[in-house]
């Protein structure tokens, strides 16, 4: 609160007018022993993280980093990337999220998703 005055554009006034946002995290996980950048595309991940499409791209692993055995014992696998988009609908984040998982992997995982995500 600056000035001791409420501000008057909040994420809330946002949401109640209509005029938010969507910011959808998307995590890129391995359960594959091996180095990162053979599971993931670089040129496409380093493409979007220079176009502007993206919010944010945090390199949990580096692109160099060898996947052992043990780092992808977890149910999900071990995440190397988090990116943030920003959408206008919902419809879009899930189109885009379905776009970034299919080029950024190198190897078709045949993620499944619901019958109802892309009509979100």
């Amino acid at each position: 609160v600056l000035d001791n005055k409420k501000p008057e554009n909040t994420p809330w006034s946002q949401w109640a007018s209509g005029t938010a946002n969507y910011c959808t995290e998307i995590l890129l996980t391995a359960k594959q022993v091996g180095k990162v950048s053979e599971i993931l595309d670089y040129e496409y991940i380093d493409e979007l993280e220079s176009s502007g499409k993206v919010k944010l791209i945090r390199h949990v692993k580096d692109r160099n980093y060898e996947f052992t055995a043990d780092d992808s014992k977890s149910f999900a696998g071990a995440t190397m990337l988090q990116i943030w988009i920003v959408t206008d609908t919902p419809a879009e984040a899930a189109k885009f999220e379905m776009e970034i998982r299919q080029k950024a992997y190198r190897t078709d995982l045949g993620w499944e998703y619901p019958s109802w995500w892309s009509s979100l």
